[in-house]
């Protein structure tokens, strides 16, 4: 029976995208316009940490020195 539990949750990790933070997303981002697009919708966020907004601020005058 545990077989097929942890069979079944392989299978569900394996084909399940992880959500990924803005954070993230602005280190991946390829261009410039990804990035501002980024900021655009962080702006809309109505909570977001302290240090999330340092963290993304700081990425985004590195992605805009590129």
């Amino acid at each position: 029976m545990q077989h097929g539990i942890n069979e079944a949750e392989k299978n569900r990790n394996k084909f399940m995208k992880k959500p990924t933070g803005i954070v993230e997303r602005m280190k991946a981002a390829a261009s410039l316009d990804e990035a501002l697009k980024l900021t655009k919708e962080a702006e809309g966020y109505e909570s977001m940490s302290s240090k999330t907004e340092r963290k993304f601020l700081r990425i985004k005058k590195r992605k805009i020195k590129e």
